[in-house]
């Protein structure tokens, strides 16, 4: 069993858009599901502080809607029992920037947003994403393929970018150790990609219930437990606008408070 903690804070202007009412940022910072990422945005002008306490990655990110199409995250994170380079009494280090675009709203087509997560960083959580949301009433659907670190289903497909080029097919190493830095090579890459989608559903104006399929990669860069099955659930409570909190039970494993 583990148990992580993540405490999310929300300063904002009014919202007009995708409101706090059917959306909260997930364990990463991310507006989403528990640990999947959404289409969905809030307006300009919104950040958000999120803090994660897991086994073994520690995180706090912060994030920013600079505008009501960009979703922008930084994050500081320590990875226990992973020594860092020349100083191995000590765990290692990293940090990283994530990004989300809007590339359509909801309309009588889903909306859909991509997403890097980690960009430039040193691998641990290099990633990429496209997902779709559709929303109905209460009811909120999202669907979407990763690549990278969110590669990690068992019903993973080849990679469908690889027919277009063969270069999409084979995804560089990563950089962990000596530094990030940019490599678009590795971008949306690699032999296979995982499918990924969940649903939350707005009991009322305060309780929003999260249930999604985790195709997070549990034998990657960073260790975690293996799961018991891809499924998790939780519920989120708003207490405030400006304060969430949130309880799940992901993959069959651990408990996740927020």
């Amino acid at each position: 069993m583990r148990y992580l903690l993540s405490l999310c804070f929300l300063l904002s202007i009014k919202v007009n858009a995708d409101s706090f009412q059917y959306n909260t940022y997930n364990n990463h910072g991310i507006i989403g599901l528990i640990n999947m990422p959404t289409a969905r945005f809030y307006n300009e002008s919104v950040h958000g502080v999120t803090v994660y306490d897991g086994t073994p990655d520690q995180k706090v990110t912060l994030t920013t809607n600079p505008y009501n199409w960009l979703e922008a995250s930084f994050f500081y994170t320590n990875l226990q029992g992973t020594p860092y380079p020349g100083f191995e009494y000590q765990d290692y280090k990293d940090k990283g920037f994530n990004i989300k675009l809007k590339i359509k709203e909801q309309g009588s087509l889903p909306a859909i947003a991509l997403g890097v997560m980690d960009i430039a960083g040193t691998g641990y959580y290099s990633s990429e994403y496209i997902v779709t949301s559709y929303g109905i009433n209460n009811l909120d659907m999202h669907y979407g393929i990763g690549w990278g670190a969110l590669d990690g289903s068992e019903d993973s497909i080849k990679n469908p970018l690889g027919y277009i080029n063969n270069s999409f097919k084979s995804r560089p190493g990563s950089m962990a150790g000596i530094g990030g830095q940019f490599q678009p090579s590795r971008y949306f890459s690699g032999q296979t990609a995982s499918p990924f989608y969940g649903i939350s559903y707005a009991i009322n104006d305060k309780t929003l219930l999260k249930l999604e399929k985790d195709s997070t990669k549990t034998n990657g860069k960073i260790d975690y437990e293996n799961p018991g099955y891809e499924y998790s659930f939780g519920v989120d409570y708003s207490l405030n606008e400006n304060f969430v909190i949130g309880l799940s039970y992901e993959r069959g494993n651990f408990a996740s408070l927020k």
